[in-house]
């Protein structure tokens, strides 16, 4: 089983995850998410996606995005 470095959106009641390449550490799975469109703040302390950091509706279910990169 492959471990993968996770981005978590930290809005509340939203599900979005950035799953990063295995090989990444944490540093480079953050920078990763952040050229996808998540938005990192306080040096990686809060993390939105890319739907949340618009101001649009949280992800409530889980699934591929081909836009977004969440899952």
């Amino acid at each position: 089983m492959t471990l993968h470095r996770a981005v978590c959106c930290d809005v509340n009641a939203c599900l979005a995850l950035y799953l990063a390449a295995p090989q990444l550490g944490p540093d480079a799975a953050l920078y990763a998410a952040e050229r996808a469109g998540w938005e990192a703040r306080a040096g990686g302390l809060s993390t939105r996606c890319p739907s949340c950091a618009r101001d649009g509706l949280p992800v409530l279910e889980r699934g591929e995005c081909p836009v977004w990169g969440c899952r």
